[in-house]
């Protein structure tokens, strides 16, 4: 649901952008904090760098792009 609103405006999703975010949901679904298994830091840290991204690249800007236009 996500990646559709993020194909709209402000954001404009391109097709790589896309995968990345996909990459970042199928890494969420892997992490299992409850048993060891294949779960690593180097996974957890990737995703926590990917939500990083995503806010700082979209939903902040999305939320100024929004303020903005109550100014107008």
């Amino acid at each position: 649901d996500y990646l559709n609103i993020f194909r709209k405006e402000p954001i404009n999703l391109e097709p790589r952008q896309e995968t990345y975010i996909k990459m970042l949901f199928m890494a969420r679904n892997s992490v299992d904090h409850h048993n060891k298994g294949y779960t690593s830091k180097n996974i957890c840290d990737s995703l926590l760098d990917g939500i990083r991204n995503i806010f700082n690249d979209y939903y902040s800007q999305s939320i100024l792009s929004k303020n903005n236009s109550k100014g107008d």
